[in-house]
């Protein structure tokens, strides 16, 4: 197992530990569903302005990208 795969482990063990759920089961909507989100949810993340606190902020569609690796 590599790094990254040993970081993602356990985080995913920590956050089980935590009870934080998947964002698939804390949705409670279907994939498609949540497909018809994603240009919102991404636009308002931007308008947050948390992005801009990244070394490199994200544009819409990596922030759409990293909410589907998420899933």
């Amino acid at each position: 197992m590599g790094l990254s795969e040993g970081l993602v482990d356990g985080l995913e063990r920590l956050n089980a530990e935590l009870g934080i759920p998947k964002l698939r089961a804390a949705l409670g909507i279907g994939r498609d569903e949540f497909e018809t989100h994603l240009k919102k949810m991404a636009d308002d993340a931007l308008a947050s302005g948390s992005p801009q606190n990244n070394p490199v902020v994200p544009s819409a569609e990596e922030i759409i990208d990293l909410y589907r690796r998420a899933w």
